[in-house]
């Protein structure tokens, strides 16, 4: 059984995926699966079976998920609110083999935490909340969405990484590399799907400030995100040459 899976960690609901994760499940514990195309069961083998929480694969398992990475690039975003623990975290996959269409075998829809003091973040896509967004992302736009239990600080950290991604906050202007950092922001409590965003280029070695001179042959996203067909006045991104730059249109 290939399909994510969404288990209750405590405070919240966490989407497991077979290609990127390592999760060995407890006796009695619940958990959630989706039902992908042709699939009509799931099958527990015993020798899956184990007696300690480390993991232990068979051989054929682990070469399996090893074909299915390749060409995968993975991000994981975290948010915390104020501690080193963090709160809640949603997944973000380019794989140039799947669609942007929600596909039961890969992407896994975003369920809340029934603890309402906990921050929450996921993705949004054709009105879809995400916990793992996976795909060729061919937009090269992708909106990002929280909840916030209460007004103050809360942070986003990248706590993987395989590509660079700019993050865009729409309120302040101010554009992160969250490969390369951390972004601390003050919000008000509530749910928000119209502050970030996060541009990415899976060519792009590297993200950094920049004027540029020429716009043929590029990409060009407004502060929102959105693809537009000519810079806009304020804060542009630039996609071209195998680099993400930003520009400041006056």
């Amino acid at each position: 059984f290939n399909a994510p899976i969404t288990v209750w960690t405590g405070s919240t609901y966490t989407a497991y995926s077979p290609s990127d994760d390592e999760y060995a499940l407890k006796p009695m514990q619940p958990f959630f699966v989706q039902c992908p195309t042709n699939v009509k069961s799931i099958k527990f083998s015993a020798e899956g079976r184990q007696a300690t929480s480390t993991i232990t694969k068979p051989t054929e398992v682990r070469a399996n998920v090893g074909t299915r990475k390749e060409n995968r690039k993975v991000m994981d975003i975290a948010i915390y609110s104020g501690n080193e623990t963090e709160d809640d975290h949603t997944r973000l996959v380019v794989n140039k083999n799947t669609t942007d269409d929600y596909e039961l075998t890969c992407d896994a829809a975003k369920m809340m935490s029934m603890n309402e003091s906990v921050a929450q973040i996921y993705t949004v896509s054709r009105g879809v909340q995400y916990a793992i967004n996976e795909g060729p992302q061919l937009t090269g736009s992708v909106v990002v969405g929280f909840f916030a239990p209460k007004a103050g600080k809360y942070t986003f950290k990248a706590v993987r990484s395989d590509m660079d991604v700019m993050l865009l906050d729409n309120v302040t202007g101010e554009t992160m590399n969250l490969s390369n950092g951390e972004y601390t922001f003050d919000a008000e409590a509530g749910v928000n799907e119209s502050r970030f965003s996060i541009i990415l280029d899976t060519n792009a070695t590297s993200i950094e400030d920049a004027s540029a001179t020429s716009i043929e042959d590029s990409y060009i996203y407004d502060i929102n995100g959105r693809r537009v067909s000519e810079p806009a006045k304020g804060v542009n991104i630039i996609r071209q040459n195998g680099k993400v730059s930003k520009q400041m249109n006056r």
